[in-house]
């Protein structure tokens, strides 16, 4: 099994005796974990509490005991499972990272993937830190729609993403460039003759 670090569960011990279920009577059950460092748990009872931690591996040992009958008989049985305790963990990235460029005037869309091992909701949120450079048209979710602003000389911004799940935030930037566009160019030539001779004419294209 799984459980979180500083996470809580219930275990429960189902005592069958002769294939039938026994939970009163004389039947004793015992709980113990290999690695108390791990998951500490209740010592006694059909139900325990189990409590995280520390990240690591433990395995978790029932013991049943059932006495019956005059003179007194006794059955034990025991059981074993692993339990695994891991760190809540979130994990955010933008597609593209750690840079793009793009043209002045041209739109493209930065998106985020994030993960989490807690279960909770995923949020995002967005930061720009040069809006001279990068120009921000729509936020929807993990999806950030930007543009090239018109710069006269190469720039750049700093976008972050910040992803949120329960009590966890993580960041993640990429640097996007901006060049500028580059203007059209006109030039001119000249072809003919390279000779001319008094009195005569000769025509040039241009």
């Amino acid at each position: 099994g799984l459980m979180l670090l500083g996470s809580t569960t219930t275990l429960t011990a189902t005592v069958k005796f002769d294939g039938n279920t026994i939970n009163t009577g004389n039947v004793l059950v015992e709980w113990k974990s290999t690695a108390t460092d791990v998951v500490q748990v209740g010592s006694s009872g059909l139900s325990v509490t189990a409590t995280a931690v520390g990240v690591g591996s433990t395995n978790i040992v029932v013991t049943a005991t059932y006495q019956w009958g005059t003179p007194t008989q006794t059955a034990t049985a025991q059981e074993s499972f692993p339990i695994r305790v891991e760190a809540p963990t979130l994990d955010v990235s933008i597609e593209g990272a750690p840079e793009i460029t793009i043209g002045a005037g041209t739109s493209t869309v930065l998106i985020a993937s994030a993960t989490v091992n807690t279960g909770d909701t995923i949020t995002y949120s967005w930061y720009n830190s040069n809006p001279n450079a990068v120009i921000v048209d729509y936020v929807n979710g993990n999806q950030l729609s930007i543009r090239g602003a018109n710069v006269t000389q190469p720039d750049y911004s700093i976008i972050t993403v910040t992803a949120s799940a329960g009590s966890l935030t993580k960041t993640a930037t990429i640097k996007v460039n901006v060049t500028p566009v580059t203007a059209p160019s006109l030039s001119v030539s000249i072809t003919g003759t390279n000779q001319l001779v008094l009195g005569a004419t000769s025509s040039y294209a241009a």
